[in-house]
């Protein structure tokens, strides 16, 4: 077995998304104005919290502000970021940041799933497991 095919046995044995979102206790349902924000914990110290993060299609995360500096990186889907009332399309394989207390908002035209980061660790954002 060659180290593709060993690396590929390995991962088809991870649970998926959806059957770690079925953990309790490790997932945070997030307030939106329109459609479903569910976050799964992967890391979180007081330094940082590390999250896996699945939002529906046309889901709408209205204006906000956090102390918390916020990167994020698409792994599947599209995000329309609106920073400061400008508008940025974040595709699969981007990444897009949000300085602390910057006004910000989100719209997801599709199914989408992000890998987000807050520095310091962000209270809200789910617990590892």
């Amino acid at each position: 077995m060659n180290n593709l095919e060993k690396l590929k046995e390995l991962t088809d044995q991870l649970p998926s998304f959806e059957d770690l979102v079925s953990k309790s206790g490790s997932v945070t349902e997030v307030e939106t104005l329109k459609g479903n924000v569910f976050m799964f914990g992967l890391y979180s110290v007081p330094e940082i919290s590390v999250a896996r993060a699945f939002m529906s299609a046309n889901t709408e995360i209205e204006l906000h502000t956090h102390a918390e500096f916020e990167l994020f990186v698409v792994y599947e889907g599209r995000m329309m970021l609106n920073v400061e009332g400008k508008e940025f399309g974040v595709e699969v394989r981007q990444s897009g940041y949000v300085l602390p207390n910057i006004p910000h908002s989100a719209y997801f035209p599709v199914d989408t799933k992000v890998i987000a980061i807050t520095i310091p660790s962000s209270e809200g954002y789910p617990n590892a497991v």
